[in-house]
């Protein structure tokens, strides 16, 4: 019985002490947690609290329409158990991200202004129902709820290769080449054109949109160099010089001038950059905005019609791709891929602009300006690149 007495005891003891230590190891503090909203204007702003660490987007359609992050922030690193340490390092770094958010939705609220201010002021894009008449150059993806319109030299080959991998159809985007992404990519990428009136006015409405925007005078350099300048390295840019390049060569150049460039070169192709920069400027009549490739910005992408959430730009493309990724929850699916393997063609260069703009005639640069003048308005361009050029 005795024996038995101090079984007993000893159970209870050791209970005490087990418990004594559970007591004393345990964090004196529970972890707070916070909830961040980035609203329809994005604008991010604490607003609660939530039970998830990860992060998860609500569904667009709710009634007070905003996105919500819920996170969990850990107590301060005095309070933090050793156990904890990596806990915290992981919540500095999405303060840090947090951070980058709130700059880039600031960021973009005041692009929106721009545009907002600059078509209120000159009214550029007819008024007229882009659900029953949507642009061709609109591509959307359902599962991220994202709708993109695209504009060539400004990017878009690398956006279409985000849209193939986020559609499922390859698993990154350094395994798509570039050329099938510009001939047969897109054909593979849902279109806005692609889904009912009722589908589009969702689309539009619910969600989120962006488009991205290039200096002018850097975008009509790209084309140049790209599709038309002789020393070209563009795999199909005999094409262009025969289809077009020649032709303004036959518009523009004295017919004597070009009757003794002929004789010296054999019919040497040789279009000057001054010569591409008159086409661009005079346009082609009833065809308005010129080739998709250095059409009007405004005329591709209709913002003063279609409301984008986000407005890129090619100068910031690294910031304001991942600003997109991260809002519509697309970056654990994709990165924003290099310029490898693309034809660059450097025209943001401020060496490369000086070389070609600096030996234009000054009008011509003038009217360049003019012809340009909404895009340079709208998207907060001012008429100097890098500081080289400076239009009065």
């Amino acid at each position: 019985m005795a024996s038995l007495s101090k079984f007993a005891l000893w159970c209870v003891l050791g209970l005490m002490f087990t418990f004594t230590v559970l007591v004393y190891i345990s964090p004196s503090k529970q972890s707070t947690q916070t909830v961040l909203s980035i609203n329809k204007e994005n604008e991010i702003t604490e607003f609660g609290e939530a039970q998830n660490f990860e992060i998860h987007h609500r569904d667009r359609a709710t009634p007070d329409d905003t996105v919500q992050r819920h996170v969990s922030i850990a107590a301060s690193p005095s309070e933090l158990p050793q156990r904890d340490t990596q806990l915290f390092r992981l919540n500095q770094s999405f303060d840090e991200e947090m951070d980058f958010m709130r700059k880039l939705s600031a960021v973009h609220k005041h692009r929106r202004a721009v545009v907002d201010s600059v078509c209120k002021k000159y009214h550029p894009n007819p008024e007229s129902d882009v659900a029953k008449h949507p642009p061709w150059n609109i591509l959307v993806d359902e599962k991220y709820k994202i709708m993109y319109c695209y504009v060539q030299k400004v990017a878009c080959t690398n956006w279409k290769k985000v849209f193939l991998v986020l559609s499922g159809q390859y698993n990154n985007t350094d395994t798509i080449p570039q050329f099938f992404t510009n001939r047969q990519g897109g054909k593979m990428l849902k279109s806005l054109s692609d889904y009912t009136e009722s589908q589009r006015r969702t689309i539009l409405r619910d969600y989120t949109k962006f488009m991205f925007a290039r200096h002018p005078f850097s975008r009509v350099l790209s084309a140049y160099r790209n599709k038309l300048a002789p020393d070209s390295t563009f795999a199909r840019a005999q094409k262009w010089q025969k289809r077009v390049g020649q032709k303004i060569i036959k518009r523009y150049r004295p017919a004597a001038d070009r009757a003794e460039s002929q004789n010296k070169s054999q019919q040497k192709y040789d279009l000057s950059f001054d010569e591409f920069v008159k086409f661009v400027v005079n346009g082609r009549k009833g065809f308005k905005g010129g080739n998709k490739h250095w059409r009007d910005l405004h005329v591709s992408c209709l913002p003063c019609l279609i409301n984008y959430d986000v407005i890129g730009k090619m100068e910031t493309i690294s910031e304001d791709a991942r600003y997109i990724l991260t809002l519509t929850g697309a970056k654990a699916a994709v990165s924003f891929p290099s310029a490898q393997g693309s034809s660059p063609t450097n025209s943001s260069d401020p060496d490369l602009i000086q070389k070609y703009f600096g030996n234009l005639p000054s009008e011509d640069i003038t009217q360049l300006y003019k012809r340009y003048l909404i895009d340079f308005l709208m998207f907060d361009y001012h008429a100097t690149v890098d500081g080289v050029l400076d239009v009065r």
